[in-house]
């Protein structure tokens, strides 16, 4: 490698995909062979994400890079603006499908100016709180960074929609923006699934024909115990959208409606 005239560019992506052993090892690694004449070594990753995850000390890394990069963040719009990209790219979606689906994720991230919309400052100071969700709390408008850290979570959602949206006959039938609100849930609190089980909705839906998320059904849920005030407030505000406890949604094609 020393004798050749060329420059050797290595590439190491995904190392904030890693689990803590396999991050250290992969340090490990590089360290001792940084010093390789003409390799010159890029690595791709969260650093935040490499420190906590790794335990090692913050500055540990600058013994090892002499050059960091930092990349501007995605934004809201990105986010947004790649799913509907997927859908009208798709060829498992007709014309109408791809209508329906991209107005309703537009309606879901956008509000009437069609601007996307920001709330994440009132996200942070529930966040900071020791109180339990009360119904003081205000619901909060959804950004799709709730859901969404990279393209690459864009691309799975887009995946596992698709797979859905195939198994239903029309998607006319159903209050489409109500669905992906539910499937957006699910995606990101994959273990919420056990709640909406037929034995389970019961315990914090009622019995009656409009379900209803009542504030002391709460304790009723089956909740992750690792889970913060962060994610209790986005769950909290998008089931209150879909089974409201006023039950003013009474439309047949309405997710509140027992079936």
């Amino acid at each position: 490698i020393e004798k050749t005239d060329r420059k050797i560019i290595v590439f190491v992506d995904d190392i904030d995909r890693l689990n803590k052993y396999e991050i250290l090892e992969t340090l490990r690694i590089l360290r001792n062979i940084a010093d390789f004449k003409n390799v010159v070594f890029i690595c791709g990753f969260d650093r935040e994400y490499v420190v906590r995850q790794s335990q090692i000390e913050e500055h540990y890394l600058d013994k090892i890079f002499n050059l960091e990069i930092n990349l501007t963040a995605q934004g809201q719009r990105s986010f947004v603006a790649y799913l509907n990209q997927l859908i009208i790219d798709s060829n498992g979606y007709n014309n109408d499908e791809k209508d329906c689906l991209t107005e309703s994720i537009n309606k879901i991230f956008y509000d009437t100016n069609e601007d996307v919309i920001f709330n994440i400052d009132l996200i942070h100071q529930i966040n900071n709180q020791n109180s339990e969700i009360a119904d003081a709390w205000p619901q909060t408008d959804l950004i799709p960074s709730f859901f969404f850290e990279s393209k690459r979570d864009v691309k799975k959602f887009f995946n596992e929609l698709f797979v859905n949206i195939k198994t239903l006959k029309n998607i006319r039938d159903i209050e489409l923006e109500e669905y992906l609100l539910l499937k957006l849930l699910l995606f990101k609190y994959k273990w919420i699934y056990k709640n909406f089980t037929s034995k389970r909705m019961s315990n914090w839906l009622g019995n009656e024909i409009t379900l209803k998320f009542e504030q002391g059904n709460l304790d009723n849920l089956i909740i992750s115990p690792n889970l913060d005030n962060h994610d209790k407030i986005i769950i909290y505000s998008i089931l209150k959208t879909l089974f409201p406890p006023s039950g003013v949604n009474n439309n047949s094609k309405n997710i509140n409606q027992k079936r």
